[in-house]
């Protein structure tokens, strides 16, 4: 499986996080993502991307993926962002 990999990023930065895995046969493979274990919506893909990161996207990011014909969900390891105030700004 590939790991989401942590990051360190300032605000308004372009955050993307990719996760995947090879699955034997003609599977069908959903992605979800989730942000300190809640489910973001909408976010089902293999690359999550963050346009421009704010204070409050700091966090713990995984991405859990299922097929069709598995035992079940596979979630990867947590992957951090951290995000620190524009050059100039005070937290």
């Amino acid at each position: 499986m590939q790991q989401p990999i942590s990051q360190n990023q300032r605000e308004g930065s372009k955050v993307e996080f990719t996760c995947g895995c090879q699955v034997q046969g003609n599977y069908e493979v959903w992605y979800q993502w989730l942000k300190d274990d809640t489910e973001l919506q909408q976010q089902n893909s293999p690359s999550l991307i963050l346009d421009s990161v704010k204070m409050h996207d700091f966090g713990c990011y995984r991405c859990r993926i299922t097929h069709r014909g598995g035992l079940g969900a596979v979630t990867s390891k947590p992957a951090f962002l951290e995000v620190s105030p524009r050059e100039g700004q005070s937290k």
